[in-house]
């Protein structure tokens, strides 16, 4: 099998292994960062309700309702952006440094079967996010009646256009990781059709 070097001057390949890891690293640091969302969202929401007498009641529910969708949009943002990194990866860096035909990079491709780890499954938190002003609505005239037009009014437009901006981040993170997955999967086909031909002929297996 050629050498990944091959064809490549050697700074030029440490410039993109350089890329490779700079990436790989802002990959975890959003993974950091998307970890660190729900504790901030919960913190903000107790200092919040030891305020609450500060507030008219119909503010305090909207504030509440809008603060979560913020925290599930950042988190869908934070879920595109990994998504995107890990593409340029597999779909775009893998060809440039020559790692077709490379068993690396694995753990997308390992994760395809999981349905909640999934295109169709980052859906799923955009789909609460556009639920969380109707439960809002709901809990306000259950609960606490009477609703108010004005509040409620501006209370649900903010909070969906909040969701619609989420909603937006799910669709761009599940293409990017449905041409992700897709590029995994071109590539390990390549690579077993490089090894069946390699068991075919052994005596070319050097010359792949």
């Amino acid at each position: 099998m050629a050498k990944i070097t091959d064809g490549y001057d050697e700074p030029i390949m440490q410039l993109h292994l350089a890329e490779y890891q700079t990436i790989t690293a802002r990959i975890t640091n959003w993974i950091t960062l998307q970890f660190s969302i729900a504790p901030i969202i919960g913190g903000v929401l107790v200092l919040l309700a030891d305020a609450r007498d500060l507030f008219p009641l119909v503010v305090n529910i909207w504030v509440v309702a809008t603060i979560v969708n913020i925290g599930i949009a950042a988190y869908l943002y934070t879920l595109f952006e990994m998504m995107n990194n890990a593409q340029y990866i597999e779909c775009k860096l893998t060809s440039i440094i020559g790692l077709e035909h490379v068993p690396y990079w694995q753990y997308e491709h390992f994760r395809s079967s999981n349905h909640a780890y999934s295109p169709a499954g980052i859906y799923l938190t955009a789909v609460i996010a556009v639920l969380v002003p109707l439960i809002a609505l709901l809990l306000h005239y259950f609960l606490w009646p009477p609703l108010l037009w004005w509040g409620d009014s501006i209370g649900v437009f903010i909070c969906t256009c909040i969701a619609v901006w989420g909603f937006i981040l799910a669709r761009k993170g599940s293409q990017a990781q449905r041409e992700l997955w897709e590029c995994a999967k071109h590539r390990n086909t390549r690579l077993s059709a490089v090894e069946e031909l390699s068991s075919a002929n052994p005596e070319h297996a050097g010359d792949s």
